[in-house]
């Protein structure tokens, strides 16, 4: 199902600037695959495969980077004009993605692990990253992108605003009792039994941190479907 929604909310798109190493290079890091990942420097030619990633490669300022994406990532409106290369859910186009030479694919959960030994057999990079369960895993997913994509500097403070805004929540809700039962739909392709967040997501830990109460927390699976009635 469709992850988008767990990406920066209220997070607009930077201003490109240039790509450089705020680092020590090579860049080593380990993926959500437990794999140690190097890359020579900042990669400058990016596809990502999961439209959270997208979002956070425009949030610091890497979109003009940027030279596929999948079908579903169509925000911020600029994606739109780059490359489709195929649906989610591990249906790509392989040729197009080899074609357009990347030096790094970005794959989030969407993505089988067998996709991405595909890809590699293929000889792309692919830097693969797990569905954050809570805010400190959403800020070391900015940090990674950020510096795999050569834009520390840019994520520094997009991790900064995220953490004032989420104290400023906390503080606000210290004195409330009252938690309302909420409901979140993520994907009503099938409009009689839309997909939903269950227990462990980010979306049933935002809720919570928001004062809610997800109704999906109550399900056995981390998305289920559930039924209108």
């Amino acid at each position: 199902m469709l992850t988008a929604a767990f990406v920066l909310p209220g997070c607009q798109s930077q201003p490109a600037r240039s790509i450089q190493a705020t680092g020590a290079l090579p860049i080593n890091l380990t993926d959500g695959l437990g794999r140690l990942i190097t890359i020579a420097n900042p990669a400058q030619r990016i596809i990502s495969l999961s439209p959270p990633l997208t979002e956070i490669l425009f949030a610091v300022g890497a979109g003009e980077q940027m030279i596929g994406r999948d079908s579903y990532s169509d925000y911020p409106a600029e994606a739109k004009n780059i490359p489709d290369v195929g649906w989610t859910y591990g249906k790509y186009n392989l040729e197009t993605v080899v074609n357009l030479k990347p030096d790094l694919v970005l794959a989030g959960e969407i993505t089988t692990p067998e996709m991405v030994t595909s890809l590699e057999n293929l000889g792309i990079k692919v830097f693969y990253l797990k569905n954050p369960l809570n805010l400190d895993e959403m800020y070391t997913m900015l940090k990674t992108i950020g510096e795999l994509s050569g834009h520390t500097t840019e994520a520094e403070p997009l991790i900064h605003n995220l953490q004032q805004r989420a104290a400023a929540l906390q503080a606000k809700l210290a004195k409330v009792t009252f938690h309302p039962t909420v409901f979140y739909e993520l994907d009503a392709t099938d409009p009689s039994k839309p997909y939903t967040p269950g227990p462990g997501t980010l979306y049933t830990n935002l809720i919570s941190l928001a004062g809610g109460e997800n109704i999906g927390a109550r399900l056995l699976t981390a998305w289920p479907q559930i039924s209108l009635e």
